[in-house]
């Protein structure tokens, strides 16, 4: 049962099913001997980045370039609080697992949490997700991609929803991002006109003209 959240331990008292209760710092010491203090500084990095998503797959571990792609497979398969999709390629953590090494995050710089928002939009986009990828881009910093992904999924026959997720995404951007980018005032016009918001479309085209 160790595999459930550890927030809904919380909400009764950390017990499962039969009145057991779990005892969380015992628990958290057998991932610290067995999961994570045997491996060497770069795994341990790897896998506290690696805990800042939902799920991931070997596109994103090479691109996050600490550890190499064969060995992080290797320790992955070994551990057994990682599940693996072997159809969709897709490795996630059993929560409280990745509870664990989310309590280890704060040693992560502001510039590696940035590269690893970025090669989580990078594993979105070989996934062919793109949509999914705008907010790992937003989190990055990285405009230029998000606009220049967005220009792609953008068009008059594209679902209201998607629509409306490009439109939210891009609206994340800094003012003075789309002072400096004309390209992306005009795109943000063309997705407030594609959601028939023509106030919204004529205030995105008073500052191309100013």
């Amino acid at each position: 049962a160790v595999w459930l959240a550890r927030d809904d331990y919380g909400r009764s008292g950390g017990e499962v099913e039969g009145g057991t209760r779990l005892d969380f710092p015992m628990i958290d010491r057998l991932f610290e001997a067995g999961y994570f203090s045997e491996y060497t500084e770069t795994v341990r990095r790897s896998l506290v980045k690696l805990s800042m998503v939902d799920n991931f797959t070997g596109v994103m571990i090479r691109e996050l370039g600490d550890s190499p792609l064969p060995e992080m497979e290797d320790i992955l398969a070994q551990n057994p609080f990682v599940m693996y999709d072997a159809k969709s390629g897709v490795y996630s953590f059993y929560s409280l697992y990745r509870q664990f090494l989310v309590h280890k995050q704060p040693r992560v710089s502001t510039k590696e949490w940035r590269t690893v928002y970025r090669a989580a939009a990078r594993m979105m986009e070989e996934a062919g997700r793109p949509e999914a990828a705008l907010p790992y881009y937003v989190e990055s910093g990285d405009y230029d991609n998000l606009v220049a992904a967005t220009w792609k999924m953008t068009n008059m026959y594209a679902d209201r929803s998607l629509t409306e997720h490009l439109n939210r995404e891009l609206g994340r951007l800094p003012e003075g991002y789309f002072a400096r980018h004309p390209g992306a005032s005009l795109l943000r016009a063309t997705l407030a006109l594609l959601l028939l918001d023509v106030d919204d479309a004529k205030r995105q085209l008073e500052h191309l003209s100013r």
